[in-house]
């Protein structure tokens, strides 16, 4: 798949330390292939001098402009991008899809991605491509790894990392090692980490204590530098976790996923590529509400054990016709959940709160990217999906009606005797232009859908006040979005600036009615803007800023969307002459008042904050660099509009979890 010089343009605009990144002080390295050059599109990887160590992924990404990120401690921070969340967003880990396990979202996908066991993040906002799977209307995130590139030169290079902070993070430490001898390749990743509480800027301890251990091995065979095949296996086990913002905390989280992929280029015939990839992704978790706080009644144990398992695979072929490059193929994916919850003190079973829930999903897909004179690139792509989604319709070989009915809703029990089938067509047009050697304008109009997930279908929450239940009669979400937007890079001013508009037919809204929570379709409309910049004040002296602004509305019934982030950015200022960089950043929020109370996730409006973060590092050599520095330097009291509520237990439940106060950190990489 050749480059483009215009993508290789944007790819190179976009690699420049204005909106989402500092200098790395490794060389940087612009590859721009056409998968990676729409515009709207940030990397973060573990060298990014503004990294602090983190114990989450999700809090890492929420420094890319534009991503936010609710909390409910410091495992499982679940990304928004554009005002969107959770299945509104497709997240692939080295290639595959992990669903979570938890149905209050303790573990989403992004909690078993790390900056340590992956070369980077890329988070493309909006719909930039058809081929990662269905939906995706509010953006994608891709952990990726380069293992078959970096095998190309034979030898062994390795990498040890160390990072810790005084508020929460006790020790993190991660390896990643490659032996190969330019053909056949090991790779071996690995990290720990441990974690304790936090305080928050009035010094209250927020409980949010967990470990992790998770360890990688790939194994893989280059033939040429175009074909080669590569398994992996992944573990990752997430102990101990406390969350402040539910009910229930996770004494364990664990994951076991596989991956196979193949790929061939530069073929010729009709055929000029082939790439093939099968993941199955097991995650297992258990939630209860005694082993790691104290029960507000001993009498009401409970414990829950839920699990996940997701399989599915992917095949794309490339052709390439005059100067158009099409890329197309089949992806088929299921996903099985099920969840129970369980009186801990006699081992019975009160609540099928996933019944078993089956979603399987096959799409077939086309997409090309058109040269348009020397100055144009027109990609435009189509994608049909097929999808069915199923619960469990005879429990335990008892009928519905005796079986089915004390442990789950009576729609739910309905919805047992039939099967949901429903086949709907994506599609995206997106077109860029070189206006001059520094300038390129861009424009996209697309249509996605997004299918209601095991929750929003089947859940069951039972409570002596309030319930939540799945609606087994929602419809799929239908996005329709436009964005517009420019990149430009000069010599000493380098911007980027983007315009959504988001029309949703049959939006899924978690909603209030009566005694009952529970989610219906509504028409609803998201809209903002996403501005990023940086000045070279000098060689060694670049500012740099961004804002994100989105909107979200409920037409049908004349109210805001819940969970909207309100107007945030950053500005910030680094120096680096040879060997070493100072800087700073300042990361800002307006107030939220735009909220929707009805549906038990926006509570009370949420004031405005500003913190000032300072950082530096220094390479002492060319296998050592040390990195330092203090996040929320004054101390500040603050949380995030989207972050969970308190639990009772640890605090007001009106009010959102607060953020950590001052910390500093440190971070050691070491290569070899």
């Amino acid at each position: 798949m050749p480059n483009h010089r215009l993508a290789l343009a944007i790819a190179a605009a976009l690699s420049i330390p204005c909106a989402h990144a500092g200098i790395i002080l490794a060389p940087i390295t612009v590859t721009a292939t056409k998968e990676a050059a729409m515009p709207a599109t940030d990397q973060l990887t573990e060298h990014t001098p503004f990294q602090s160590p983190k114990a989450d992924a999700g809090e890492a990404l929420r420094l890319i402009p534009g991503i936010s990120g609710s909390r409910m401690g410091q495992h499982g921070i679940d990304p928004i991008i554009r005002g969107q969340t959770a299945d509104q967003l497709n997240v692939l880990i080295d290639g595959g899809y992990v669903f979570a396990a938890c149905p209050n979202r303790m573990d989403p996908p992004t909690s078993f991605g790390s900056l340590v066991l992956y070369d980077r993040v890329v988070v493309e906002k909006g719909v930039q491509s058809l081929l990662h799977g269905p939906g995706g209307s509010g953006g994608t995130i891709l952990f990726e790894r380069d293992t078959a590139e970096m095998a190309a030169e034979p030898g062994v290079r390795g990498r040890l990392s160390f990072g810790a902070n005084d508020n929460g993070l006790h020790g993190e430490a991660g390896l990643d090692m490659l032996i190969s001898n330019g053909q056949g390749y090991v790779r071996v990743l690995g990290e720990a980490l441990n974690a304790g509480n936090y305080e928050d800027g009035d010094d209250n301890e927020v409980p949010s204590s967990m470990k992790k251990r998770a360890i990688t091995l790939i194994g893989g065979y280059r033939f040429d530098s175009h074909s080669g095949v590569e398994a992996s296996v992944d573990r990752s086990r997430v102990t101990d976790a406390r969350y402040a913002g539910a009910g229930m905390d996770s004494p364990e989280d664990e994951l076991t996923a596989y991956r196979f992929k193949g790929w061939a280029e530069a073929l010729n015939g009709p055929v000029n590529g082939v790439k093939a990839e099968l993941w199955r992704s097991d995650v297992d978790h258990v939630m209860d509400n005694f082993s790691l706080r104290e029960p507000a009644d001993p009498m009401m144990l409970r414990r829950s054990p839920t699990t996940s398992r997701t399989t599915g695979g992917r095949l794309i072929l490339s052709s390439r016709l005059d100067r158009a490059e099409v890329d197309y193929g089949v992806d088929v994916r299921r996903v099985d959940r099920d969840a129970v919850l369980l009186n801990a003190l006699s081992g019975d079973l009160l609540f099928r709160t996933w019944p078993d829930a089956r979603q399987d999903n096959v799409g077939v897909f086309t997409q090309a990217d058109v040269q348009t004179g020397v100055f144009g690139l027109l990609r435009g792509g189509l994608r049909v999906d097929r999808h069915e989604s199923s619960i469990d319709s005879d429990l335990e070989g008892q009928s519905i009606a005796t079986a089915t009915a004390p442990w789950v809703p009576e729609g739910t029990a309905e919805a047992a005797d039939r099967t949901r089938r429903d086949t709907q067509m994506s599609a995206l047009l997106r077109y860029e232009h070189a206006l001059n050697g520094s300038l390129t304008a861009f424009t996209g109009l697309s249509r996605t859908i997004r299918q209601p997930d095991a929750t929003e279908l089947y859940f069951y929450r039972p409570h002596m006040t309030e319930r939540l239940i799945g609606n087994p009669s929602l419809d799929a979400e239908k996005h329709h979005q436009l964005d517009l937007g420019v990149v430009s890079q000069g010599p000493r001013l380098s911007y980027e600036a983007a315009l959504f508009y988001d029309r949703v037919d049959d939006f899924i809204l978690r909603d209030n009615l009566g005694t009952t929570l529970s989610f219906r379709n509504v028409r609803a409309t998201l809209w903002g803007a996403e501005l990023g910049a940086g000045y070279r004040l000098h060689d060694d002296l670049i500012l740099s800023g961004a804002l994100s602004y989105v909107r979200g509305r409920n037409d049908s019934d004349g109210r805001d969307l819940p969970q909207i982030p309100p107007l945030n950015g950053h500005l910030g200022v680094e120096y680096q002459p040879a060997q070493w960089l100072v800087g700073a950043r300042t990361r800002f929020a307006d107030k939220q008042t735009h909220i929707d109370t009805q549906g038990g996730v926006d509570t009370i409006e949420t004031p405005a904050w500003a913190v000032l973060d300072l950082y530096g590092a220094y390479r002492m050599n060319r296998q050592v660099e040390v990195r330092a520095g203090v996040d929320n330097l004054f101390d500040r009291h603050y949380a995030e509009h989207v972050n969970r509520n308190y639990s009772a237990l640890f605090g007001d439940p009106s009010e959102r979890i607060y953020e950590p106060g001052r910390t500093l950190w440190a971070r050691v990489n070491v290569t070899f």
